[in-house]
């Protein structure tokens, strides 16, 4: 059984990034997304994602599918 937590406020940024894989560089880009919040305790978690969006998604589609399976003190 899963507890109510309350409402969840994330600061999320995306940028778009290449990879680099042991000195190739990948030839696609994707969207690297950092999500920061403050757990149940107060202490900031910080998680990072790699997206293969377009560029033309927007920031708070990426908080939606960031946070989608990530909760800060689960």
């Amino acid at each position: 059984m899963l507890a109510e937590q309350g409402p969840l406020e994330i600061e999320v940024a995306a940028c778009r990034v290449q990879t680099n894989i042991k000195r190739r560089l990948m030839q696609y880009e994707e969207v690297l997304g950092i999500v920061q919040c403050l757990d149940k305790n107060g202490v900031t978690k910080c998680d990072h994602y790699l997206s293969n969006a377009p560029s033309s998604t927007p920031l708070k589609e990426f908080a939606i599918r960031f946070c989608h399976s990530w909760r800060p003190g689960t």
